[in-house]
């Protein structure tokens, strides 16, 4: 019955059977009819595939693809790969689409009347039952690049001619901002354009990957700041301004982690290196009333609540 779709969306997944059945059926939800869903299963251990399969059985549309674990920019690449849609958009197992996304996607792209467009919607984040929609950032005089840095428009917010993920994918060997990395790539192609219905919303969990708890979150988004910050990456035409302050809110993110687990010594040296980076940072006040309390021995949940 489906032959041709307008719209692919990528699911990847791992061992989240609690959390798809929202997700797929937010898809099966939508208001307009031409889309396949490709759900990635990144090597669960659980009941993934036989609660994807009784999915399958009804909608064809559906369709599930396993792999050894390799993670999530591996599995959405994958996707890419096996999308028949002119255009691509991604979903996260633990959020959901509301019902008109991909028809106010389909507005913008019949109007536009171009082939390869770079859309992007608002988002709307999910914490203890209450919804908050995230204020988006609107481009001013910046360069696009500097734009997409202060954006942060994450992966399930956009929808990206199928043309142009073939040509720039994910890359693999990123885990933290790999989203980010690869929209620099595709602005220099096609510059992000937002849609204004917000029509997709995030769970804040515990468990979801941006997460300072996590001791190798700062770590690893350096490592992504560096493959950007290279000649031949678009990300280097990044102002110099705001590649200081990105790389002084890693050393931010390292700060956090050792003074909630109460390493004091190791935080105020991160704390130091945040400082020296970007001096004329807004934030320089704060650091330094942080590294007062440190020094006066404050408690860790004082020092955290100085953040806000």
């Amino acid at each position: 019955m489906y032959k041709n779709f307008i719209f692919s969306i990528i699911l990847p997944t791992y061992n989240r059977a609690q959390l798809i059945s929202k997700a797929i059926e937010s898809v099966i939800g939508q208001t307009i009819e031409s889309w396949e869903l490709l759900v990635i299963d990144d090597g669960s251990t659980d009941n993934t595939k036989e609660l994807v399969q009784s999915y399958i059985k009804k909608d064809q549309r559906i369709q599930y693809h396993y792999q050894e674990n390799a993670e999530r920019s591996a599995a959405r690449n994958k996707g890419i790969d096996l999308a028949k849609g002119e255009y691509i958009c991604f979903l996260d197992s633990d959020d959901y689409y509301l019902p008109q996304r991909l028809e106010n996607f389909y507005s913008i792209i019949s109007l536009k009347q171009k082939k390869e467009l770079f859309l992007y919607s608002g988002i709307i984040l999910k914490k203890d039952n209450k919804l908050v929609e995230r204020k988006e950032k609107v481009r001013s005089n910046e360069n696009i690049y500097d734009f997409v840095l202060k954006a942060i428009i994450g992966t399930p917010q956009v929808c990206i001619s199928r043309k142009l993920m073939l040509t720039e994918k994910f890359n693999p060997e990123i885990r933290i901002g790999e989203d980010t990395e690869l929209w620099l790539r595709i602005s220099e192609i096609r510059e992000p354009e937002r849609v204004n219905n917000t029509t997709i919303i995030a769970l804040e969990h515990s468990g979801r990957s941006v997460n300072f708890h996590n001791h190798t979150y700062a770590k690893d988004y350096r490592r992504t700041l560096n493959i950007c910050f290279q000649k031949n990456h678009s990300g280097n035409m990044i102002s110099s301004a705001l590649k200081k302050q990105l790389l002084s809110n890693s050393y931010m993110y390292d700060f956090q982690y050792y003074i909630y687990y109460n390493k004091r010594w190791k935080a105020l040296i991160k704390l130091l290196k945040s400082l020296s980076i970007d001096v004329l940072n807004e934030k320089s006040k704060l650091k330094i009333n942080l590294i007062r309390l440190i020094l006066q021995g404050k408690q860790a949940n004082k020092i955290l609540e100085t953040l806000g």
